[in-house]
């Protein structure tokens, strides 16, 4: 969601995977579009929500949470996309 954010924004801030989230991002809240509801069903089904660069790890993530939750991000787009076309907003907000 943190590139998402970015690129809207148009950030010229560069980022590599271990440092992608910043302070500058946490508590962001920010509307989705279908583009993007798109964007992150792509990325789940194809397991590149960290950029393609492996599994996500952390603290916060554990080394299955992808499969843990790919389902529940699965229905997400499902509901965010109704939603959105039933005229409604979508936004994501983050706090750590």
């Amino acid at each position: 969601m943190e590139r998402c954010w970015r690129n809207k924004n148009n950030s010229s801030d560069s980022y590599e995977a271990d440092t992608l989230i910043t302070d500058e991002f946490n508590g962001v809240e920010f509307e989705l579009t279908l583009d993007d509801i798109n964007e992150l069903e792509k990325a789940v089904k194809s397991k590149t929500l960290n950029g393609g660069l492996g599994d996500t790890t952390g603290f916060f993530f554990g080394d299955n949470s992808d499969n843990d939750y790919f389902y529940d991000d699965i229905d997400f787009c499902k509901y965010a996309r109704n939603a959105i076309k039933g005229g409604l907003r979508v936004y994501y907000d983050s706090s750590w």
